[in-house]
């Protein structure tokens, strides 16, 4: 990245594997990570180092016969700097495939840690008991309980009302089902939590502990401030997900796609808060909402913490790496020359189990990537708030109607060493042709897919090894998405029934187009000045975008699509032998040639049929599957 006529090197360069998985990335503090994969595509082992060419994670897994990980175990040994060393993880899964039992050690101090649980049918965690010793932040403790989870409520069944079998925790939970109040026995600490009409946490407090929260017109948090009784004084902008800005400094993160791997630490003011690169009336508007949220007269009531910043704004302190395990949760923290400076581990649900540093940088974002608050111990999801000491979500799965068999507060399915959630909603991500949900990834990366054809027969539920590569077929993550594409197509083909149009939905991959970088976008066609010779003359065609082009400029193309037009087109895909040339022309031979000009990107073909409203799917070799307009667009609603 180029800033003030200087470089910045973040990422040196990325390589994937046939499968558009992750085999090295190479950072640019000489800092890289390799990962080798099984023939089922299942991570088996991830190797990264320091900039010194010093093994920092040695980490090999190990699945049962349905693809939960059994093992997890590190051989890297302790860096000369006295961080990391060898660790190992064991897991043991119900008939559910929810964890039932764990065990693991780290081998410096040393520490060790046993997990037992239980749960109700419909994943309600019904006892967890965990003895554990923990290393953070220098200091050396243990932890030890047996709760025993109580649900009373006949008309919530689902909200624990209170934990037993040691010192008594009691919890209250409003009509909309969002937790309310909590009261530990042994800390004699009440906790009050506020929540406005979409479920979002909006206040919190525990003894002298103060904190609000707001947020955008997306549900994304974008301030809080925090405080004790007298005062709030630590506020927080989160600007976007690229800039965070707190007291006198300010960060920056980077991403590969959805996973943050990198933060710059800056400090002093912004010169141009209150000049036209700044919208005054934006800022106000963001001033008066924080007002709204306030809790009472001590909560400050503007932004002033960003216009009172001292010092140049051009200092800049250090950038740091995040290289993490396959969960994304944050494990080694490298600085700008490459060093190791903090290294982390979890238990299972999240639990802090090791927080080893050798400089003041401490990253706020830890367990599956996600930032833990300190002033409530939660980490914030997005949709919603985790607490991983009782393994339970604060507030009900806004996808909970979806999957009725399942507690709406049970993380991840209750295989959390397996499953990602990214955002606090639902956890799958693959449909087949009629629209219905068959199953997960694992990777709760907003992605979605249509599956066509039928399993391969596979004991491993993961629809990726289910399906062949040709049978998966990405689509368009959102339901807006989805609905923009049909709507227009209709449009076009009602004033144009004689002819063809499409475009390209995909993805920005250029990691210095800020912009764009990770957000989906859709770019239709312009209209052919000429007609496709192929077609009889009465019917005009519209050229669709060059894939190639757009790709090589840091877009890439994941559904490609275009009409079959409603006044006598030839529905299906086409796929036809041309005497006068001696070659086979339409869609299928057509898409084999397209892909071949980017074999590295995969991507998705699509025939919208306007007479008959279904989409087709197909390849360079054959039409896969159909579905109807209204299926295409609701899917997973």
């Amino acid at each position: 990245m180029r800033k003030n006529i200087k470089f910045y090197p973040y990422i040196d360069d990325i390589a994937y594997n046939e499968f558009e998985l992750k085999e090295e990335v190479w950072y640019g503090n000489g800092t890289h990570v390799h990962y080798a994969y099984d023939t089922l595509q299942r991570l088996d082992t991830l190797r990264s180092y320091d900039g010194l060419d010093s093994l920092m994670q040695d980490i090999h897994y190990t699945y049962d016969s349905v693809g939960n990980i059994t093992d997890i175990e590190n051989y890297a040994p302790v860096l000369p700097n006295g961080l990391g060393g060898p660790y190992s993880h064991h897991h043991d899964y119900d008939s559910f495939y929810r964890i039932e039992h764990s065990e693991g050690w780290w081998g410096q101090t040393p520490l060790s840690y046993t997990l037992d649980m239980e749960y109700h049918d419909n994943g309600r965690i019904q006892r967890k008991t965990l003895s554990s010793d923990t290393w953070l932040e220098g200091v050396l403790a243990s932890m030890n309980y047996d709760n025993a989870y109580h649900y009373t409520n006949p008309l919530q069944p689902n909200t624990l009302a209170y934990i037993g079998n040691g010192p008594q925790q009691t919890f209250e939970w409003d009509a909309k089902r969002n937790l309310t109040y909590h009261w530990n026995d042994m800390t004699r600490l009440k906790r009050y939590l506020g929540w406005d009409e979409e479920n979002r946490l909006t206040s919190y407090s525990k003894g002298n502990t103060r904190a609000f929260y707001r947020y955008d017109a997306q549900g994304e948090r974008f301030y809080k401030n925090t405080g004790d009784t007298t005062a709030y004084g630590n506020p927080t902008l989160y600007a976007s997900p690229y800039l965070v800005a707190a007291g006198n400094e300010y960060t920056k993160h980077y991403y590969i796609e959805d996973e943050r791997f990198a933060c710059r630490i800056g400090d002093g003011a912004f010169p141009d808060i209150d000049s036209a690169v700044v919208s005054n009336a934006l800022l106000s508007a963001k001033q008066l909402e924080v007002n709204d949220a306030a809790l009472d007269s001590i909560v400050p009531n503007q932004f002033d913490f960003l216009r009172t910043r001292q010092g140049q704004w051009s200092s800049q302190h250090t950038t740091y790496w995040q290289h993490s395990d396959h969960l994304g949760s944050a494990s080694w923290i490298t600085d700008t020359s490459g060093c190791a400076v903090q290294h982390l581990q979890y238990m299972p649900w999240g639990e802090p189990l090791l927080d080893y540093r050798n400089s003041s940088f401490n990253t706020r974002y830890t367990f599956s990537g996600k930032e833990r608050d300190e002033e409530t111990g939660y980490s914030y999801f997005g949709a919603r708030y985790y607490n991983s000491t009782y393994s339970i979500w604060m507030s009900i799965d806004p996808m909970s109607d979806k999957y009725p068999s399942i507690s709406p507060y049970a993380y991840c399915g209750d295989n959390p060493v397996k499953l990602v959630d990214q955002d606090g909603k639902e956890i799958g991500d693959y449909y087949n042709i009629y629209g219905n949900y068959i199953g997960t990834d694992g990777i709760d990366d907003g992605k979605k897919y249509i599956v066509t054809g039928k399993p391969n027969g596979s004991p491993y539920a993961n629809p990726r090894m289910q399906y062949s590569e040709d049978e998966i077929h990405r689509i368009p993550s959102s339901k807006e998405a989805r609905q923009e594409i049909v709507d227009k197509l209709k449009g076009f083909d009602k004033a144009n029934p004689n002819a063809e149009w499409g475009g390209l939905y995909g993805v920005g991959i250029n990691p210095y187009d800020e912009a764009n970088f990770g957000k989906e976008s859709n770019h239709f066609g312009q209209p052919s000045d000429a007609g496709d010779p192929s077609l009889p003359d009465s019917k005009l065609s519209y050229t669709q975008l060059d894939v190639k082009d757009i790709g090589i400029n840091g877009f890439y193309a994941f559904f490609d699509y275009h009409t079959h037009g409603s006044g006598g087109w030839e529905q299906e895909p086409s796929n036809f032998f041309d005497s006068e040339s001696n070659t086979w022309k339409g869609d299928i031979p057509n898409a084999r040639q397209r892909q071949s000009s980017m074999p590295s990107f995969k991507r998705t073909f699509a025939v919208f049929a306007m007479e008959i409203k279904q989409v087709y799917f197909y390849n360079g070799e054959k039409t896969c599957g159909a579905m109807p307009f209204d299926s295409f667009i609701n899917l997973g609603n």
